[in-house]
C-alpha cells in the first residue's frame, strides 16, 4: 500500500489524557471539567469547516492521535470522522487510525469504533513486561495489552499496528525479545519499534538525572535494536522504515505522507500542519483554541519555519533515507531539478565508502549497518 503524491493527510490531536506518561513530552492535559470532550469536538469540527480551503489536494488518510483519542466516547469520533468525510475529498479507500490507550476501551468500544468509520488501531502496548510499563508511567498492565488485541480483532479490525518501545531503563535482552515475541503472536499486521528518547524536562529524564533510574549504553540499545530486527524479519515482517515493520501492504499510509516530505493538515490545539515549505502550529494553550472557535472564528496559530529552497531539498532527502527503500534517485531530481542531488554527492560518496550508505543508479539507502545510526549520517547533509 503507497500513498501517490498527488494526496494528503489530517492529523486530528486530541490533547487530553487520564494520566501523562513520565516519557512524553507531547500536548496533553487531564480531563478537568465535565462536558469538555464534547465541547472540543464541537471545535475539531468547526475548525475542519474552517481550514477546508488548505487541502486542495484528495484526502489519503486521516489519523486520531493525542494525547488518548481512545478517550473520546465513539459518537463523538464518528462526528469528527463525519466532518472530514463530507469537507474533504477521498483518495480512493481512506486509511482512517486511531492511536488506543488499552486501559481506555472494552470490546464494545471497540466494536463501536469500527462502525464510526475507523479502520485501523495503532495499539499502545509499548511492553509486555508490567515492570517496564510501570517506569513508563502507562495507565495500563500486560494483561490489558492482550486483552485490548484480543478484543480489536473480534470486532473485526484487520489493520492493527503495536507501538513498542526498546531502551527502557533496566531493560534485559530476554524481556525485550520476549515482548516484541507476544506481540507477533498476537498476530498484528503492523509493529513499531521505538527507541526510548528523552526530553530533559519530562519526569522520567529527571529520574535519570537524579539517578533513580539509569539507562541503557549506546551499545545495549543498539543490540535490542538490531536482534528485534532479526526476529521481526524472521516472522515475515518487512522492514520498511527505520521503526517500522508490516506485513506486506499494510505499511502506513499516513506515515509515509510523513516519510516522503508530504503535506499535511494539523486540526486540534498543538498540532502542527506543513504545506510543503511552511509548518504552523495549533498553538496552545487549549482555553484560546476553544474560545475563538466557539466564537466563530480560526485557532490562533504560530510558525515555526519557513523551509528555504535548499532546506527543502535537505529535510526530503533525509527524511527519504529513513524509508529503507531509501530515495529514488530519478524522482527526486524530477522533483527538486535535474542537479538536485549535486550539493549532497561529496557527502553521498564519501559515507557510501564507509559503507554507511548503499548507492547506485537508481537509489540511495542508508545501508542497514547505518540504521541505529542514521542521526549520524543525516548530520551530514545539515548546513
Amino acid at each position: 500500500m503507497t500513498n501517490s503524491p498527488e494526496s494528503m493527510g489530517i492529523y486530528i490531536h486530541f490533547p487530553f489524557c487520564r494520566k501523562k506518561c513520565s516519557y512524553c513530552d507531547f500536548y496533553s492535559l487531564p480531563i478537568t471539567a465535565p462536558g469538555v470532550l464534547n465541547q472540543y469536538t464541537d471545535c475539531l469540527e468547526r475548525e475542519l469547516t474552517l481550514r477546508t480551503s488548505e487541502c486542495d489536494l484528495p484526502l489519503a488518510s486521516s489519523y486520531l492521535g493525542g494525547g488518548t483519542p481512545s478517550l473520546l466516547p465513539p459518537q463523538d469520533i464518528e462526528r469528527v470522522i463525519a466532518a472530514i468525510n463530507r469537507d474533504y475529498p477521498p483518495s480512493g479507500e481512506r486509511e482512517v487510525t486511531i492511536e488506543v490507550n488499552p486501559a481506555t476501551v472494552d470490546r464494545q468500544k471497540l466494536a463501536d469504533l469500527q462502525r464510526a468509520g475507523v479502520n485501523r488501531l495503532s495499539i499502545g502496548v509499548q511492553s509486555f513486561v508490567d515492570r517496564e510499563l510501570t517506569i513508563l508511567g502507562r495507565v495500563h498492565d500486560s494483561r490489558q495489552g492482550h486483552q485490548c488485541i484480543d478484543w480489536a480483532q473480534q470486532a473485526g479490525f484487520t489493520n492493527v499496528n503495536l507501538d513498542l518501545i526498546y531502551g527502557i531503563p533496566g531493560q534485559r535482552r530476554s524481556d525485550w525479545l520476549a515482548t516484541l515475541t507476544r506481540a507477533m503472536d498476537c498476530g498484528p499486521q503492523h509493529i513499531s519499534a521505538y527507541l526510548l528518547q528523552l526530553e530533559p524536562d519530562v519526569p522520567l529524564a529527571r529520574e535519570i538525572a537524579t539517578g533513580q533510574q539509569a539507562m541503557l549504553t549506546d551499545d545495549q540499545e543498539a543490540d535490542l535494536y538490531y536482534e528485534g530486527r532479526a526476529l521481526l524479519l524472521s516472522r515475515g515482517y518487512q522492514h520498511y522504515e527505520l521503526s517500522n515493520f508490516a506485513h506486506p501492504g499494510f505499511q502506513c499510509r499516513h506515515n509515509l505522507t510523513y516519510w516522503r516530505g508530504g503535506r499535511y493538515l494539523g486540526v486540534g490545539v498543538g498540532a502542527v500542519s506543513f504545506d510543503g515549505r511552511q509548518r504552523h502550529l495549533n498553538s496552545p494553550p487549549l482555553e484560546d483554541y476553544m474560545a475563538a472557535l466557539l466564537n466563530g472564528t480560526p485557532p490562533p496559530r504560530q510558525l515555526l519555519e519557513t523551509l528555504t529552497a535548499e532546506q527543502e531539498r535537505a529535510e526530503a532527502f533525509i527524511i527519504g533515507l529513513r524509508l529503507t527503500q531509501g530515495i529514488d534517485r530519478e524522482e527526486y531530481c524530477s522533483r527538486f531539478g535535474a542537479d538536485a542531488l549535486g550539493p549532497f554527492q561529496d557527502a553521498v560518496n564519501r559515507l557510501a565508502a564507509q559503507g554507511l550508505l548503499v548507492v547506485d543508479d537508481r537509489r540511495i539507502a542508508l545501508s542497514p549497518r547505518a540504521y541505529f545510526i542514521s542521526n549520524v549520517v543525516f548530520r551530514e547533509f545539515v548546513d
